[in-house]
């Protein structure tokens, strides 16, 4: 689980995060995240596959 880890990376330390969590590594992670349109962006990238799910 990654809870509002972003806010402190720039973003090629958030890139490099995230294709380690989520392409080299086999299992599900959980992000959270306040800027949706950020991890959109930095998913699509990485051509990763994901869900968000938004709570209100």
């Amino acid at each position: 689980m990654l809870d509002d880890v972003f806010e402190k990376l720039d973003a090629s330390r958030m890139h490099n995060l995230l294709e380690w969590v989520c392409t080299q590594n086999d299992g599900q992670v959980f992000i959270t995240d306040t800027h949706k349109e950020r991890l959109e962006q930095a998913f699509g990238n990485l051509n990763i596959q994901h869900q968000i799910i938004e709570l209100n």
